[in-house]
């Protein structure tokens, strides 16, 4: 008999005996799903920042993505068709590895005071005028320091690893790092 082991796809849990999901095809040469052209063209009206197509189909283990001129269109077969409506946020977004990086949009892109957030299901992208766009992972404490109103305000770096399983993540009014030999693992550094 053997051991069915789950496994973690994109922070979601596939069962071991789940039916197997289709790869992207391998003679694929760059053409769009049918469902990125069928969205564009029905949001082609509503959002013409997105513009003309910038790019090919860039295929990614957990989806493609069609980038334009100000945003993208990613394509799941979990989640279907997102848009991510920014070229701040794109650039970040495949800055980070895509679907195969930070994962699939989980929401649109939301305006929020003084910058967006559209959310994936690794964590948040967040753009800011004088940050730009970066990701906030979910396991970093900052939410609970009250986010982007909170005294630490927007990101301005993504998280950075420093080695032996600690990392540092910079936003406006100061920085999160870890100290897994502290008897906190979190700790918070404001600015003056």
């Amino acid at each position: 008999m053997a051991l069915a082991v789950p496994i973690l796809l994109g922070g979601f849990a596939i069962p071991a005996d789940a039916a197997v999901l289709p790869a992207p095809p391998s003679s694929a040469n760059g053409k769009t799903p049918s469902q990125i052209d069928k969205t564009f063209a029905s949001v082609r009206a509503k959002h013409p920042f997105l513009g003309a197509a910038s790019g090919s189909v860039i295929w990614y283990s957990m989806g493609a993505v069609k980038t334009y001129k100000g945003g993208a269109i990613v394509w799941s077969i979990w989640f279907g068709t997102k848009i991510i409506t920014s070229a701040g946020m794109r650039d970040a977004y495949l800055r980070l590895g895509g679907p195969d990086g930070i994962g699939l949009p989980t929401s649109a892109e939301t305006k929020l005071k003084g910058g967006t957030i559209q959310s994936f299901t690794i964590g948040d992208l967040y753009w800011s005028p004088k940050g730009g766009a970066h990701m906030v992972a979910s396991e970093i404490p900052w939410k609970g320091l009250g986010g982007v109103k909170g005294r630490l305000g927007y990101p301005t770096s993504d998280k950075i690893n420093n080695g032996a399983n600690r990392w540092f993540q910079k936003f406006e009014g100061g920085m999160i790092y870890t100290d897994w030999f502290a008897r906190s693992p979190y700790k918070i550094v404001y600015k003056k």
